[in-house]
């Protein structure tokens, strides 16, 4: 008996011991879990990368799907580095055929629209499925300007079958698939920003056998290569959860990059990524319940937007948190975006018209300090032209003397404009249904009320204030510009005469000599000659005032001190792959 009281003694001991661990080891599993949890401020419209057309959609389709190329996370100024390719693409010497490798063993998600593994590995035939289907009239694709008349034989193909039911399969001189893993392209005439193109989300690659399968649904149903993957998406949820890929292929932390990041390099450096298991991602709209879910640990990091909350954290320098903001733990980004925003003239109206006095007038006469005090921060920088900080034709000794605040001056530029003795017909600024929106709105009457001028503001829809943009009917309105790549090509896009048709001009300015030296830079291989000839487009614009310009508005992020790596810039999308959360 004594013996058997022993023994089951010891049963007991074991068997306590054994659920101890099970429990342990369940709790550590747990633990060990790392969850991002962040926020987006829009509904997510489709995960369908070549139907995307805004920053939201954008920032998700990248964290499932991958690009040919990327920009280096860490390195200032950027630079593009492979991503799906084996190596940057070979350019012939004449800069019209670009020869690509896609790297080996790169698998598309799990899914059951593929048969076994070996459907699964990317190749370079859908590479050539995405340009096509993005060519393709019947998807409707808002990147596919970007490439438009520039791929040898795709607008003709685009043309051909511009009724539906186009033809995959048929040849087209500009996409020309080598082999399992490599694939040329050509040009019709050299365009040197080719590369940055192949950086956008909207060009992300999607599998031809995905879409075949799913054909709308993809838009719901995503299958990339990208770090994570979304068991099922429903547009109307407001949570999109993301899991950790565990097929993705080996990519590291960078080991190199700008000496603000060494901290990060020391750490981080050559650790397999991504780094985080899940992440939840909150879609709320207004500022006010994000905030609220930010405090009560429900999100990670956010960016701020509201002016008021702005004020209430910043100390008095505007670019660092108040010291009892630091003692709960969080840590303030801080990042000029690529941006700029300013008011529009339309330089095909009558008033505006060949009156560069009118116009330089009226950027006189708008007081930027007092708006940037009502509306923005300290920090935000006043827009001497349209390229912003950081991008390529950004002009630092540029000094626009006619963006500054000077009442007597603007007064004098009022007389030259030929409205001394006679009254200025009244300006009709179309603005967006915002309180915000028409606070600034109320804001540019005051200004220009001191220089004789009457705004009348009517506000509108975005798509009614499209409308009459498209159809040259307004007189007035708010713009903003946000880079899609590293270049500052796409602020001078919109000041091109001739994309009018395109409808990016949306200011009608056309000047000859612009165009000119905007036509020959499509030819320039050379970074430096090609920095330069920007440069002094950035400065016709400037000079010429063909908006009133802003600023370039900073982006404050505040975030809890376990997430690590988080850097904000405008035009790299997937940077979640990079974040970390430690305990």
């Amino acid at each position: 008996m004594k013996n058997f009281k022993i023994l089951l003694g010891t049963l007991i001991i074991s068997t306590l011991l054994i659920l101890y661990v099970k429990k342990n080891r369940t709790s550590n599993n747990i633990k060990k879990e790392k969850v991002l949890r962040n926020v987006v401020s829009s509904k997510v419209k489709t995960f369908d990368p070549t139907r995307s057309n805004d920053i939201y959609c954008a920032r998700q389709i990248a964290k499932i799907y991958d690009t040919l190329l990327e920009y280096d996370y860490l390195e200032r100024p950027f630079k593009l580095k492979p991503s799906l390719l084996e190596e940057m693409p070979e350019i012939s010497e004449d800069q019209l055929t670009y020869t690509f490798k896609l790297k080996k063993g790169i698998l598309f998600h799990r899914d059951e629209c593929f048969e076994n593994d070996k459907q699964r590995e990317l190749q370079a035939k859908d590479v050539i499925y995405t340009l096509k289907r993005m060519a393709d009239v019947k998807t409707m694709s808002n990147s596919y300007g970007y490439i438009q008349n520039r791929i040898k034989g795709l607008d003709e193909w685009r043309r051909k079958y511009k009724d539906g039911n186009a033809d995959y399969d048929e040849k087209i001189e500009g996409l020309q698939e080598l082999d399992k893993y490599s694939f040329r392209i050509k040009l019709k005439s050299p365009f040197s920003e080719i590369l940055n193109i192949f950086v956008l989300p909207g060009y992300s690659i999607i599998s031809k056998i995905a879409y075949q399968k799913y054909k709308e649904d993809l838009a719901k149903h995503p299958v990339g290569t990208g770090p994570f993957y979304i068991k099922e998406f429903n547009p109307q949820s407001n949570e999109i959860i993301y899991y950790k890929n565990p097929d993705f292929r080996d990519e590291y932390f960078p080991t190199h990059g700008a000496a603000e990041y060494q901290e990060m390099i020391d750490k981080y450096g050559g650790k397999k990524m991504p780094f985080v298991d899940k992440i939840i991602t909150k879609i709320i709209v207004e500022e006010s319940p994000k905030w609220l879910k930010f405090n009560n640990n429900e999100i990670d990091y956010m960016n701020i937007t509201c002016h008021s909350n702005l004020k209430n954290i910043l100390d008095e320098t505007s670019t660092d948190l108040k010291e009892e903001y630091k003692a709960k733990g969080l840590d303030l980004l801080v990042a000029i975006g690529q941006s700029t925003n300013f008011f529009c003239f339309n330089n095909i109206h009558p008033l505006f018209k060949d009156n560069i006095n009118l116009r330089r007038a009226m950027n006189l006469a708008f007081d930027r300090e007092t708006y940037k005090n009502l509306f923005f921060t300290k920090i935000d920088k006043n827009a001497q032209s349209i390229i912003p900080p950081g991008l390529s034709g950004y002009d630092y000794n540029y000094k626009n003397e006619f963006c500054e605040y000077n009442l007597k001056k603007a007064k004098e530029y009022i007389i030259k404009s030929g409205y001394y003795n006679k009254k200025i017909p009244v300006i009709t600024l179309e603005t967006g249904t915002s309180i915000k929106d028409r606070q600034k709105a109320e804001f540019l009457k005051k200004c220009m009320r001191e220089i004789g001028i009457e705004i009348k503001i009517q506000t509108n829809t975005w798509p009614a204030i499209a409308n009459k943009i498209n159809k040259k009917e307004y007189m007035m309105t708010k713009m903003g510009w946000y880079a899609d790549y590293n270049s500052g090509k796409p602020f001078l896009d919109t000041f091109y005469g001739h994309n009018e048709a395109q409808g990016l001009n949306y200011t009608y300015f056309n000047n000859e000599e612009y165009n000119q030296i905007f036509e020959k830079t499509a030819f320039m291989r050379n970074m430096k000659d090609k920095d330069r000839a920007f440069q002094k487009l950035n400065r016709i614009i400037g000079d010429s005032l063909p908006v009133l310009f802003l600023f370039h508005t900073a982006h404050y992020i505040i975030k809890k001190s376990k997430v690590k790596n988080y850097l904000y810039v405008t035009f790299i999308y997937g940077n979640e792959k990079y974040v970390d959360v430690v305990s």
